[in-house]
């Protein structure tokens, strides 16, 4: 009787996981995309940072369109999360920046940091933070100082 109820369990936990495993998706990026940080969007797109192009990339995981919004020159993103505000924030070593997208009016906000710090690290939980008054802060790596700038 043990046996038997072992081996109902057994094929229970494997029927249930390969139903999971048949739910899985996959989205074709555009070439040389090299995607870093992915995080979901408030409105059930995808954000993720397009590290070798310099933008952030949007999935409609819905239709599987797939979008860029530049960064800026020079912009080599890292970490993103979803803020308290539902914008994209995201690290970005190129720029040495934390920079804000707005998924309402689709404009970027950059905040340079100073250059005596280092640049940002590629954990987004660890690396970008908000504060209340919505400027950002971050923390460094090796240091573990979390500068902030006025907005």
């Amino acid at each position: 009787m043990y046996r038997l109820v072992r081996f109902v369990a057994l094929a229970a936990s494997l029927a249930a996981f390969s139903a999971t495993a048949q739910e899985r998706q996959v989205y074709d990026l555009p070439q040389g995309a090299h995607p870093h940080g992915v995080a979901p969007a408030p409105d059930g797109n995808v954000w993720d940072t397009v590290q070798h192009q310099g933008a952030l990339g949007i999935l409609d995981p819905e239709t599987g369109k797939v979008r860029q919004v530049p960064l800026g020159e020079g912009s080599r993103p890292h970490g993103v999360i979803q803020g308290p505000d539902g914008g994209a924030w995201i690290t970005d070593g190129g720029l040495n920046a934390i920079v804000r997208f707005d998924p309402k009016t689709e404009k970027t906000k950059v905040w340079a940091l100073p250059e005596d710090i280092g640049t940002p690290i590629s954990i987004p939980e660890l690396s970008t933070a908000t504060a209340s008054s919505g400027s950002p802060g971050r923390t460094e790596s090796m240091g573990g100082s979390i500068p902030r700038r006025a907005t």
